[in-house]
């Protein structure tokens, strides 16, 4: 169902919040979130790195 599939999207998020307020470093709270995002979405390394690559020299990351 479509409404299903949008709150699974929030996955990510859920998980940062919570290993973050468990106490964890903030880095690896990143890093599981991103990991998650990326088994989800299928998205492989490489096209991972891609993606990041390109999301660091956008003028929105910058600000």
């Amino acid at each position: 169902m479509p409404g299903e599939t949008n709150l699974w999207g929030l996955t990510p998020v859920l998980v940062f919040a919570i290993i973050a307020l468990l106490g964890v470093d903030i880095v690896l709270s990143t890093i599981a979130a991103i990991v998650l995002g990326a088994i989800m979405t299928g998205t492989t390394p490489v096209g991972m790195g891609k993606l990041l690559a390109d999301s660091l020299g956008s003028f929105i990351a910058v600000v």
